[in-house]
């Protein structure tokens, strides 16, 4: 008998997971290091193995190009945009690792490589085992593609992994998003109670609880079309405005550095032009509602800096 999840299961799992992986945040980023080399682990030897095994059910039939909806292609674009996030992730951990200035650029580039790799691999193999519109009705695709080969064992494996790399997600999401948080309160952009480390294992232990919890509440309370919506325009967005920042950086070739934000911001504008209106709704919803908490620190902040000062300057 096949189980069916019901909507409360998905969202006590997520928000089990990530209480799960806000304690595992919480011990240093090397604990979430391992845990997270451990999932890509394993997520990865199950997209080789959906790999390798698929590649024996491939029919090319189904890779054809005709009748290609390039409208449907810009809509997958912009969802798959999503995917490859993840990179950016590692930036923000400058401040906790050796040599930064070189592990970093190295690691970004090789974790783009991969990745484009294995997506390839595997949109290859899905789409050639079963076809695109198949894939484009089911809820969990790489199991119906895998489903050709018959055997329940694989469909089980290929289910499980779509779970570990889920989890991956959540992992780095909490990691990397509360690293943003404390980097703004230390810059007095949150308040600065959240950018604090913890005195024994040197995390900023507050600002992964509080978007540990956040993303928590999130899991628990809201649907998962719609989260997908508001990270899809959410990363779309900010990925915009990390090019049109880039022009500000100043670089020895001006008109080659000016380049590449320029196309980047360009491309992340027109993506979002093809997300759903739902997704639009709910991310400029979700932006607005943002800006708007923001705004209203930034007031707060200012007034209590305005009041420190105005006591010193009564003391002296």
């Amino acid at each position: 008998m096949r189980f069916q999840a019901s909507e409360l299961h998905v969202k006590a799992v997520s928000a089990a997971l990530c209480l799960m992986f806000t304690a595992v945040n919480y011990f240093g980023v090397h604990y979430s290091a391992r845990v997270n080399n451990i999932l890509v682990a394993l997520k990865v030897a199950v997209l080789l193995l959906f790999t390798f095994f698929g590649a024996f059910f491939i029919r090319f039939e189904n890779l054809s190009f005709q009748n290609v909806d390039l409208l449907s292609v810009f809509q997958g674009a912009a969802l798959l945009f999503f995917a490859y996030v993840g990179f950016a992730r590692i930036t923000t951990l400058g401040e906790e690792i050796k040599s930064a200035e070189k592990t970093i650029p190295s690691a970004v580039f090789l974790s783009l490589a991969v990745s484009t790799a294995l997506y390839f691999c595997v949109s290859f193999v899905a789409v050639g085992c079963v076809g695109s519109s198949v894939l484009a009705g089911s809820e969990s695709p790489l199991s119906t593609a895998i489903s050709v080969a018959n055997s329940q064992t694989l469909t089980v494996v290929v289910s499980v992994g779509a779970l570990f790399a889920t989890a991956s997600v959540l992992l780095t999401a909490i990691l990397g998003v509360s690293r943003v948080t404390y980097a703004m309160a230390r810059n007095t952009q949150l308040p600065s109670f959240i950018g604090k480390l913890h005195p024994k294992h040197g995390t900023p232990y507050r600002s992964v609880l509080i978007t540990g919890l956040l993303m928590t509440l999130a899991a628990a309370s809201t649907k998962l079309a719609n989260m997908v919506a508001i990270s899809s325009f959410a990363s779309l967005f900010y990925y915009s405005v990390a090019n049109i920042a880039g022009l500000k950086l100043n670089q020895a070739n001006a008109g080659a550095s000016k380049l590449i934000p320029v196309l980047g911001a360009v491309s992340c504008i027109s993506l979002t032009v093809f997300l759903s209106p739902e997704s639009l709704i709910v991310g400029v919803a979700g932006l607005a509602s943002g800006v708007l908490v923001y705004l209203a620190l930034i007031k707060r902040l200012e007034n209590a800096k305005k009041l420190k000062q105005a006591a010193s300057r009564a003391v002296s």
